[in-house]
This record gives C-alpha cells, sequence and structure tokens, in this order.
C-alpha cells in the first residue's frame, strides 16, 4: 500500500489514464501519478512515496520532478509573448507542455510575423486561445481542446503547424479571407476534419458547389473528367469550388469562411486517379478538341491549417504527378468563350485565369509558391504508372517561414525567397476586351535550354483561344527554365494564339534577380513586322487579326 508526503497534494489513480482514484493504504500492484495544476505551475516539485509491502516492510523515496510546462495565468494583458503572463514565469518554448486554462485573459498569439511555440498544447476547460493574422504557431506534437467552452481561434493568414505525425482532438475555429464578386468560383479544401462544403458559404445554393471527377462516363468508350456537385462532408487533402452567393456584388468583396473541426495534421494520402487515354489532340463531341490529359487531372486542396510549399509537395509527388500546380485566380469574367470540355455553354470561364507554379516560379508575377491554408488547387497524374496513385501530404512541407495571406490572389510585389539562384522575367499580353494572359521565362541553377521536367510547364494549347507562351525543342511552356550562366546575347522564341481583332499589349509585369537591375535590356522582337523593341522603356502593342 502506498501515501506520500508533501507540500502540494498528490493525485493517484489505479491506471494509466487517471480514471479510477487511489484511496491511500490499500493494496495495489501499480499506482499512477498525475500532477495538479498547482504543480504544473511549479519550476520543481517534489514529494516523498511511502510503500508498505505485504511482510510489513516499509521503504521511501523522495521524487523530484523538473517541470517543462507553462500554464497560462492571464496578468495585465494577454500577449503569449509576456513571460509574466506564465507560471512557472518564461515564454514557452518548442520543448514546453503548454496549458491554457480560465484565466483572465485571452492567450493571444500576436504581433507581426511572430512565431510561438511549444511540445504539447492543451486548451482546458474553458480556457481561451487566439492566434492573430500573421503569426504562428508550432506545436511539436499534439494539440488537444478539452470542452465544450474551450477555445482556440485561428485568424486569417495565421497558422498552427506541427511537426510530428500525431493524432489532435477537440474543435479550433480557423478563418479564411477570400475576395470575389459576383459569379466568382473560389477552390477551397479543408484544414479541419468532418467539415461541410456548404458551411464555407451558407449562402451559396447547394446546387453551386462543385468537386472534380477525373474520369466520368462519357458518349465514348474513353472516360474524362468532370465537374459534379460536392454537397458533402469535404474529403481531406480533396479540392472543392463554390460560387460566390447569388445576389453577391459585381465589385470583388471580402467573404470569410470559418472552418470549425478537429485540425487535420500528419501524413494525408488523398487517392487521385487517371483513365488510360493517351492519345490526341483528336476530335471531341463539341468544337473543342480532346487530349491525353483529359482524363489526368485531379482537385486536391491544402489540408492543413497552414500554408504548404508547392515546390516539397511537388518534390515529394513527383513520380505520379507533373511538376507543376495551378491554381484559380478568377482574373477574368465569364464570357462567350470556347469550352475547355465537351458541354456547349454560351458563357464560359477562362482557363487561363488558372496560375501554374513550378519550381521555376509562378505564371502570374508576385504568387511565392506557398498554398494557403483552404487553397484547393489543380494537379496533372502521369501517364506512366499506375491509374490509381496516392497523392502525399505531409508536416515537412509546413513551415513557420512560409507566409499564409496569399489566397488563391496575386499581388502587386514580389517577396519570393528561394534557396536556388533565379533570375525571371513575367510577360502579360492584353486583349482589346482586357482578356489577358501570363507566362514566365527565367535562368536558374539547374535548369538547361533543353526540356526539364521541374523548371518547365506545358501551356495550354488547343484547350484556350488567347495565350502568350514560350518554345523550347517545339513544345509550347507557360513556365521556361533555362541554363546559368546567364547569357545576354540569349535569345527565347514566343507563340501566341489570339481570338479578338484589335490591338493587343505585351509587356513585362515582373522581373526579379539579374533583371531587377534596370541596365539588363530586355527586348522584343517581332518577327512579322521586323521591330526590335525595348520592353523596359515601354509595352509593346501590336494590331492583329
Amino acid at each position: 500500500s502506498f501515501n506520500w508526503t508533501s507540500v502540494l497534494p498528490v493525485d493517484a489513480y489505479l491506471d494509466a489514464a487517471c480514471t479510477t482514484n487511489y484511496t491511500v493504504g490499500t493494496p495495489a500492484v501499480t499506482v499512477y501519478i498525475k500532477p495538479t495544476m498547482a504543480q504544473l505551475e511549479q519550476t520543481t516539485y517534489s514529494f516523498t512515496a511511502t510503500a508498505v509491502l505485504n511482510n510489513g516492510c516499509s521503504a521511501s523515496s523522495l521524487v523530484t520532478i523538473d517541470n517543462k510546462s507553462k500554464v497560462w495565468k492571464g496578468g495585465t494583458n494577454g500577449d503569449w509573448n509576456n513571460p509574466n503572463n506564465w507560471s512557472p514565469v518564461g515564454v514557452p518554448d518548442a520543448t514546453t507542455c503548454v496549458i491554457i486554462p480560465p484565466a483572465a485573459n485571452t492567450s493571444n498569439v500576436l504581433g507581426t510575423n511572430y512565431n510561438g511555440f511549444g511540445k504539447t498544447l492543451q486548451v482546458v476547460n474553458g480556457g481561451s486561445l487566439t492566434v492573430h493574422p500573421s503569426n504562428t504557431l508550432t506545436i511539436t506534437d499534439f494539440v488537444e481542446v478539452r470542452g465544450a467552452t474551450s477555445i482556440f481561434n485561428i485568424e486569417n493568414s495565421a497558422s498552427l503547424i506541427q511537426i510530428n505525425n500525431v493524432a489532435n482532438s477537440g474543435i479550433i475555429s480557423m478563418k479564411r479571407n477570400a475576395s470575389f464578386g459576383a459569379l466568382d468560383y473560389v477552390y477551397w479544401s479543408s484544414p479541419v476534419a468532418n467539415f461541410a462544403s456548404s458551411a464555407i458559404s451558407p449562402a451559396t445554393p447547394t446546387s453551386l458547389i462543385w468537386k472534380w471527377e477525373p474520369t466520368t462516363s462519357t458518349v465514348y468508350a474513353n472516360q474524362f473528367g468532370n465537374w459534379v456537385n460536392g454537397n458533402e462532408s469535404m474529403t481531406i487533402g480533396r479540392g472543392y469550388i463554390v460560387r460566390s452567393p447569388n445576389g453577391w456584388p459585381t465589385a470583388n468583396t471580402t467573404f470569410t469562411a470559418n472552418f470549425v473541426g478537429v485540425p487535420n495534421n500528419g501524413t494525408i494520402l488523398r487517392p487521385i486517379t487517371r483513365w488510360t487515354y493517351t492519345l490526341g489532340p483528336t476530335a471531341g463531341p463539341t468544337s473543342t478538341q480532346v487530349t491525353a490529359d483529359d482524363d489526368n487531372w485531379n482537385l486536391l486542396g491544402n489540408p492543413y491549417p497552414s500554408a504548404i510549399d508547392a515546390v516539397a509537395f511537388l518534390a515529394a509527388n513527383s513520380t505520379h504527378v507533373n511538376s507543376f500546380v495551378d491554381l484559380w485566380t478568377h482574373g477574368n469574367a465569364p464570357a462567350a468563350i470556347a469550352d475547355p470540355f465537351y458541354q456547349d455553354y454560351q458563357l464560359n470561364y477562362n482557363p487561363t485565369d488558372y496560375l501554374r507554379y513550378n519550381n521555376l516560379g509562378g505564371t502570374q508575377y508576385g504568387f511565392d509558391g506557398k498554398i494557403g491554408a483552404g487553397q484547393g488547387f489543380f494537379v496533372l497524374m502521369r501517364d506512366a504508372g499506375a491509374t490509381t496513385e496516392n497523392a502525399i501530404f505531409n508536416n515537412s512541407m509546413r513551415s513557420n517561414t512560409h507566409r499564409n495571406d496569399q489566397f488563391f490572389r496575386t499581388s502587386d510585389t514580389n517577396t519570393v525567397t528561394s534557396e536556388i539562384e533565379r533570375h525571371r522575367i513575367w510577360l502579360k499580353m492584353i486583349a482589346p476586351n482586357l482578356v489577358s494572359t501570363d507566362m514566365l521565362v527565367g535562368y536558374a541553377a539547374g535548369a538547361t535550354n533543353t526540356l526539364d521536367d521541374s523548371f518547365d510547364a506545358m501551356n495550354r494549347g488547343i484547350k484556350v483561344n488567347y495565350e502568350l507562351y514560350s518554345l523550347a525543342e517545339n513544345k509550347g511552356l507557360s513556365i521556361q527554365g533555362r541554363g546559368l550562366p546567364f547569357d545576354s546575347n540569349d535569345q527565347v522564341p514566343l507563340g501566341l494564339a489570339i481570338s479578338q481583332n484589335g490591338i493587343h499589349t505585351l509587356a513585362i509585369s515582373g522581373t526579379d534577380g539579374l533583371f531587377g537591375n534596370a541596365t539588363q535590356n530586355i527586348y522584343l522582337e517581332d518577327l512579322v513586322l521586323g521591330i526590335t523593341h525595348d520592353l523596359r522603356r515601354a509595352p509593346y502593342t501590336f494590331t492583329a487579326a
């Protein structure tokens, strides 16, 4: 039988889960000790344990615990980074078990790009924690939100990052802001488990929620992808698209989705599929031709409450996914353009609105390759290998250095950081009706002037009727990587497809690396008119039919 002497009470149990209390002085083979909240607030705590054996002999020992917990106390303000708001005093680090019980103030991870840390995180008994915009909280192991009144909020552009592949428990709330106008679709995925797609935008009719099926029955032998209704509990790692509510303003207006559930973590496998068609382009059921890729597209989504690195995702999935991702930017309103697939609609969304991204960068200037929490994106399966594979997501794709504020949008500032040397030029072509198309050419360590899977990404070709692209080995490319060292006499052939008569404009939309220096000239040669134009000085305009 056991007994204890200590300054603070000792809680003893008969089971490792600490659900059955031990009565002092009764026989037992093993007794489990669970620290009290008061003990967890001490730097160290100790007690003397005494055991009386069946033969009447006794033994005792002093047990001293070095405490690695931090208990939130709140104090006079709610700043996580204030050491006096914790007991024992000190800001938690990556080795600290963090406990947020009820306190005078909500614990706030706030500031500008501040990174909070913990080994484990427990929000218990009505405690409250908020990670504010642009800030991150990195937890090594599990997250537990215990009790219906406990609150863990992650605001828009904030992140929860986890290191180890462990299960979480309890409910968090994560907000994601999107800016869109009437008739716009947003590509979503869920950072939490068991979240209904209809809860993203409750005012949107459920008939305007879609998911992409890579293979659907068609009027001929082969199966190709198509949209099907996606009103369901969102599958982890899958993308969904949700249209703006009826009556939504025409101008871009901010909308907030609130994802509520257990935060996803660890290794996640999302099945991807394709059909066996490898021919084309050939005639299809409409004027749009069928290509070998039409049965290979899969719509996935970032499954975590933090951004993931697109290059890391592509590297982990390189054997079964082409080395680029497509993100929807909704840059152009629906119009009477050719349908890229096989139904004849009067209005269609423009497939040039997909931002294509690979190891060199993105077709649109400003995107840094960090796929935000809640963001859906397309991948293209390779024809080699099985018709069903698993797309892999894991925690190594997450980091507190990844910004989480680029949600299906572009910006006018480029904050790209890279581990490889890159020098890039972004070009944009604009039609008389203001429809636009983008492409990227860059010089990078590891790239060559021939086709490179990691640095080159194909153009859309017959799927669009307005496109600017470059050429290598007679292949059209939305993104082209070229080798270093840079040759100032290098020439890159360009191609274009247009669908409207009138004056078109071709311009530089961004540069970086050595092209960020205005002394490095960039010329466009019009092979039809025999004109060489300095793109640094002004955009190039030309009339075409």
